[in-house]
Formats: C-alpha cells, sequence, structure tokens
C-alpha cells in the first residue's frame, strides 16, 4: 500500500478519544447496485508469455493509453514492468493497482501490464490504496501535516467510486494511509493521534483505538494490529468490534521506537510479523504474541512486508532496493527469491495470492517478477 515508514517517526502520546468528533462531508450517493456492475472492469485478452518468459514494458500514460514493448529476456528479467507506484494486486491476482501519480490511480492486467483503466481523482492528492475487489479507491490530502495532535482541517482522506470516479466519502482531520479489511467493509485510517475504523456503507466509526501507528487487518477482518511508539512495545492488537478499544494482545520487543514500520499478517492468521530496531524481521504467534523466531535481512533495512495466501510465503522490500521472498518453516527461514528491485530506494512489496508473482514498487515504477520454485 504508499510508504508511510519514512515520512512519519513521531512517538505516541496517550490520548483520550473523542466519539463524535470525526467531520466528514457527504460527497455523492451512498453505493448502488448499479454501480458493481456498470463500472466493472473488464479485463483484456490475455497475451500470450512464452516459456522463457519475455518481458513487457508498459509504456508511461501520456493520456491515450498506449500499448506494450519487449523488455528484457532471461530469467533474471521482470514478467512485466509498468509506470506508476504499484499499491498492489486484486484480491482475485487478476489486476495490479497503482498510483497514478497525478490524482488518480491506473488498473492494469497483472499479467500482461495492459492499462485497463485509469480514475480520476482531485489533483494534488495522492492515490493510497483500492479495496480489495477492486471497486473504490482512496485518495490523501495533506501528508506530512499528520500528527498525533493534529486536528488540521485540511486534512483530507477521499473514498472514491472507481468505476465513475465519484467522490463518496470525505474524512476531515484523517491523512496519509489507510487499510481496507479483507472484505472490503471497513476502512482503517488514522484520526488526530487515533485510530478509527469506519463503516464504508454508511462513513460512521465502528470503533477508535488510543493507538497512533501503521496497521493491518487480521485475515478475517475481526481485529487490527497498530504499530506502537512506547518503549519496549512493538505494536497492539485491537477487536474491531470490541468494547472501549483496549487492546487484546501487546507485542513486546524492540523496534527502535518506529511505530510506523511495516507490518504483515499472514493469511491464515496465525502468524504477525514486524520489524526490529535493528532492521531484522520477527515473526510472532498472532494468538499468543510469543516471539516465534526472527530472520536477518542479508540486505538493507527492511522496508515493507507482504505475505501471499500461502502464509509460508513472506515477501520483504529493503532501502537498498532490494526484494527478497522467504519460505517460512517451523523456527526459520530460507530464502527462495532474491533481485534487485530496479526501482529505487525503499520499494513497496506484495505478493500474488497464488503466490507465483512478486510486485515491487518505487519512485521508478513498478515491476511483476515470477517466482520459481
Amino acid at each position: 500500500m504508499p510508504e508511510v515508514q519514512e515520512v512519519f517517526r513521531m512517538a505516541t502520546q496517550k490520548i483520550r478519544p473523542e466519539p463524535g468528533a470525526l467531520e466528514r462531508q457527504f460527497q455523492g450517493q451512498r453505493r448502488r447496485s448499479a454501480r458493481r456492475k456498470a463500472g466493472a472492469v473488464g479485463l483484456a485478452a490475455a497475451l500470450a508469455i512464452t516459456a522463457a518468459v519475455v518481458a513487457i514494458q508498459a509504456t508511461r500514460d501520456t493520456g491515450g493509453g498506449g500499448g506494450a514493448v519487449p523488455a528484457h529476456e532471461g530469467s533474471e528479467a521482470p514478467v512485466i514492468t509498468v509506470s506508476g507506484n504499484g499499491l498492489g494486486f486484486s484480491a482475485d491476482g487478476s489486476r495490479l493497482f497503482a498510483d497514478g501519480q497525478a490524482g488518480g490511480g491506473v488498473v492494469y492486467d497483472a499479467a500482461t501490464g495492459e492499462r485497463l483503466q485509469t480514475v480520476e481523482g482531485e489533483r494534488g492528492v495522492g492515490t493510497v490504496a483500492f479495496s480489495p475487489d477492486g471497486e473504490l479507491f482512496v485518495t490523501a490530502r495533506g501528508c506530512g501535516k499528520c500528527d498525533q495532535k493534529s486536528t488540521d482541517k485540511a486534512l483530507h482522506t477521499y473514498v472514491n467510486d472507481t468505476a465513475t470516479g465519484e467522490q463518496l466519502w470525505d474524512f476531515q482531520k484523517a491523512c496519509c494511509f489507510v487499510a481496507f479489511s479483507p472484505d472490503g467493509r471497513f476502512l482503517a485510517l488514522p484520526f488526530a493521534g487515533h485510530t478509527r475504523v469506519v463503516d464504508l456503507e454508511t462513513g460512521e466509526p465502528v470503533n477508535e483505538f488510543d493507538a497512533f501507528g501503521n496497521f493491518t487487518f487480521s485475515p478475517d477482518g475481526r481485529q487490527l494490529i497498530v504499530g506502537s511508539a512506547e518503549k519496549g512495545t512493538v505494536a497492539h492488537v485491537f477487536d474491531v468490534g470490541g468494547p472501549g478499544g483496549a487492546p487484546v494482545l501487546t507485542l513486546r520487543g524492540d523496534n527502535g521506537g518506529e511505530a510506523f514500520g511495516p507490518l504483515a499478517w499472514g493469511s491464515d492468521g496465525s502468524k504477525l510479523v514486524t520489524v526490529t530496531g535493528a532492521g531484522d524481521v520477527v515473526v510472532w504467534d498472532a494468538a499468543t504474541g510469543a516471539e516465534m523466531f526472527a530472520i536477518s535481512s542479508p540486505a538493507g533495512r527492511i522496508n515493507s512486508l507482504a505475505f501471499g495466501a500461502n502464509s509460508m510465503d513472506l515477501a520483504a522490500g529493503s532501502r537498498d532496493g532490494t526484494a527478497i521472498v522467504w519460505e517460512l518453516s517451523g523456527d526459520g527461514a530460507e530464502p527462495i527469491f532474491t533481485r534487485d528491485a530496479h526501482v529505487g530506494k525503499f520499494p513497496g512489496v506484495a505478493l500474488s495470492p497464488d503466490g507465483t508473482r512478486l510486485m515491487t514498487a518505487g519512485e521508478h515504477g513498478t515491476t511483476i517478477w515470477s517466482i520459481s520454485r
């Protein structure tokens, strides 16, 4: 999902939640059933990919789309490279979502790199996420001003209809990054030093947690892990539907006071992954909060983490531009894929649902790699 780790480095502070403080504007109508059909992204006919995996370079958007041209060949070559900062795969793995870098977003065919759709957003805001099914995309205004005390009304998080570009919700005093629940019903977002979860059908908050940091939902959407800058505390886990917002689990350890470090939750719900202050990866038992084992990174400090549908495969992007995929076992990890991602520093990563492709994204564009075992 855009990397908040380098944008935010501030300590958390206990702030009493203020129920009802959310100021929002209703911009448009609630999702209509017709929208799901009218705006469905049609998949273009798949281009044949040879057994040698010929890479395809998608041309940069000039307003008219454009075709694809061959790039590199060989076992080290990417499958496709496209413009824009990749945000991840659709839930079915058929599409790739990216920041359009001009107030909107782009939807690509994840197999061919063909541009399927360009979605329009207000200029001057960045696209930060798509919903798992691609029906919604989120843009944010005011990044860099969002801190644990901010009540700045210039901060906005907009939820938009992908098919029409219509703005559905405007969440004020919230900015910069979000997380969708796997079913797309809920949206987590930072709000004035807290973390809020809102229902996207009504726009109303369903809970608010006294925590401020990076976050991600559990696979069933019932829990949310939020990073912490408290000394000796890595992160807190909250029940989305729980009373009062008290954590149900706390991960104890050293993350260097970095509340916005990368987090990942295994798709079977059994594992949580964080990064230590020294830059190593730590795998936790999601049920007990016990540390299972640590992984020393052979590259630079880890900047992004992502599980695939198989909770045994973990992808990481390091600050020196290296992308790694590990296969986890009961007490350790074996690297099965390592590449210079060719996308500049601080790459974001995502694994396709079937675990056969790795997305790396950064300042130089977005690349999909084939993972062979």
